[in-house]
Parts: C-alpha cells; structure tokens; sequence
C-alpha cells in the first residue's frame, strides 16, 4: 500500500477505523518516515493516552501500538533502520525521558487533512506470484483461501488491500486476489495451526508437521528460521 500519515488524531478514535495491518511494512515505514521527517518526539503514554498522540493514513484508518512497539517506531525515527539494542526504551514513556534526559515531548497538532484521504483501491499495490496447477485450481476454485510463503525481504512489502496475481506455472492463466488478511509465523507447522489446513488447500488426512515437510520443497529451514513465513488470506476479485 501506498501509505502516508495525513494527520493525527486520539487514541480509540471511532472516526477513523484501526487499520487492519498497522505492523506491515508500508504502515510502520510511513509511521517512521512522519516522525523522523517533521522531527516528532513523544512517548508510549502520549500516543495511548495524549492528546493527537495517533497517526492517520491516507486510507482514512488510524495506526495504534503498544508501548515497546511505539518505542521501537521512535527509535528507527532517530537512529535508523538498525537502532542500538534497547533503544526503543528511551521513548517507551515520556516519563524516562523528562526524568532522565530532561526532555519534553514534541508531539503533533490533532488535526487530519481529510481532503487527501483516498479509498484503499487507489493506495493498492499489485503482486504476481506463480503457482503449481493443484494450488492454483484450487485457489480458482475457492477451496484455498490462505497461501504460505517464506516471510522474506518481498513478501514483507505485502498489505491488507493490496492485490496479488497468481499464475499456474502450467498452463500460464492467471487469476486476479485481494489480500484480506496476513498472519505470521515462526515456521509453517505453526502458520498451519493458526491458518487452519482447509484454508491452506490441503486434503483429508494432512497434519500441520507434513504441511511443514512438504514446504520445504520451496523453501530451505534456514531460510525459515531467518525470515520467518505469512499466511496471505486471499479472495477473488473481478477485476
């Protein structure tokens, strides 16, 4: 998705709806882009429970996070992609930073530019991926609504919205999917029970440890253990 924040609004903010991926990759690199770009310094507790402490998106949802989690976005703001080791405590409240480094919080105005809020069909950012025939059918089909990768580098950059082609390595015909939902993993035995083996178009008799054998066909076990795999639910779309 093509995120930017438009503005910031308050915590729980019905207005504007929680975005339904708020740790993938373009909302926490817009979040940390804003905040380093206009120089923002504020704590856990401000963006819970101060005023305008919540940014908004460009597809009109707002961006909510624990306190270690909006520690961490300060501290890519500040220090960049690979901050030091517990870095993220520094602004995990805004008390450790008045109490033990004497500064006060920068914090935004609460206000949101309406004007720039588009639907998320406009922000959306298409993928292709290729698959074997069986796969392939039986996404076409809808009988599996749910495809495992490895979590690598490309993946990563995939948001709730965004649309993926998918084309059957056989034949070479492609079906159009909208991503509505990503879960996370350690390895695929774990993804499986969380997924569901249905979801993932396996047949009668599978079990989460074979679903995880029979990846590593595409994908080595280091490669899992260092990036990890996601679940993509996935739905048809006509166009």
């Amino acid at each position: 998705m093509k995120y930017k924040v438009i503005g910031w609004t308050d915590y729980g903010n019905e207005e504007y709806p929680e975005n339904p991926n708020p740790y993938g990759n373009s909302a926490w690199r817009a979040l940390v882009a804003e905040l380093r770009e206009k120089g923002y310094r504020f704590g856990g507790d401000s963006h819970q429970y101060g005023r305008g402490g919540v940014p908004v998106l460009n597809d009109g949802t707002r961006l909510e996070y624990g306190m270690r989690a909006w520690g961490e976005a300060m501290a890519e703001a500040i220090y960049g992609d690979d901050p030091p080791h517990g870095a993220y405590m520094e602004y995990y409240m805004d008390l450790e930073q008045e109490e033990f480094y004497g500064r006060k919080p920068i914090m935004p105005a609460p206000y949101v530019d309406k004007s720039q809020i588009l639907p998320p069909s406009a922000l959306a950012d298409e993928y292709h991926m290729k698959l074997d025939p069986e796969p392939f059918a039986l996404i076409k089909s809808g009988k599996k609504s749910v495809e495992a990768r490895l979590c690598d580098q490309k993946r990563s950059l995939l948001d709730v919205g965004d649309r993926i082609i998918f084309t059957d390595r056989g034949s070479g015909q492609s079906i159009k999917t909208e991503i509505t939902r990503l879960a996370y993993a350690d390895d695929f035995a774990q993804l499986a029970k969380f997924c569901g083996l249905a979801r993932l178009g396996c047949g009668r008799g599978a079990t989460c440890a074979r679903f995880a054998s029979d990846m590593q066909k595409y994908y080595s076990p280091d490669d899992v253990k260092k990036y990890g795999v996601v679940g993509i639910y996935i739905a048809l779309c006509g166009n």
